[in-house]
């Protein structure tokens, strides 16, 4: 997992500072929260993967990793500093589309996709406005019922989970103590 450096930690706090809301926390992901995210993932089946909102990267670092060769992945990040910071460091092998998830079928038209094989979200759904993040949760509800494979994390289960009714996210995790906040893994296969 990696580790990151002060400045991509003191830039994660500065958004924060501009958007408590938009940021969720004060400091990135952990590395057990990371592992929790990715843990069995099929990496084999996964020729498209969309991570939203990868901040300055935590995930994304870990998905590169893993991600086949031929892997496409698109990387939607509505922050322009993380943004740039994102196309920096991933731009070869990853397109990073600075707009927000809730416009993500757009999006994935662009890119001519019609159903990506699976979607990474670290976006704080409890703390965005409620329209924003009904219209995410919609977008996942319908991929999820295509086939996609998703997987995202919350400090507030009982809130995010409302966004998606029941029976959509299969998949719950143990509390990540090893985290700040604490955080729980949802998903769906």
């Amino acid at each position: 997992m990696s580790k990151h450096t002060w400045r991509e930690v003191a830039a994660f706090f500065a958004g924060f500072l501009r958007n408590p809301g938009r940021n969720g926390s004060i400091v990135p992901s952990s590395p057990r929260l990371t592992e929790a995210m990715i843990a069995g993932l099929p990496w084999d089946r996964i020729g498209t993967l969309v991570e939203l909102g990868p901040g300055v990267g935590t995930f994304t670092d870990a998905i590169m990793a893993r991600v086949r060769p031929d892997a496409r992945v698109i990387l939607v990040e509505v922050d322009p500093g993380y943004a740039a910071h994102l196309a920096a460091r991933h731009g070869a092998r990853a397109t990073v589309e600075r707009a927000s998830a809730a416009d993500l079928d757009a999006i994935l038209a662009r890119h001519r996709i019609d159903t990506p094989d699976c979607i990474v979200s670290g976006l704080p759904l409890a703390s965005l406005p409620v329209a924003v993040s009904g219209r995410i949760a919609d977008h996942i509800r319908r991929y999820v019922g295509r086939g996609t494979i998703y997987r995202s994390f919350t400090y507030r289960p009982g809130r995010t989970l409302r966004f998606f009714g029941d029976g959509v996210l299969t998949y719950r995790s143990r509390i990540i103590w090893a985290n700040f906040p604490p955080a729980v893994v949802l998903g769906a296969n």
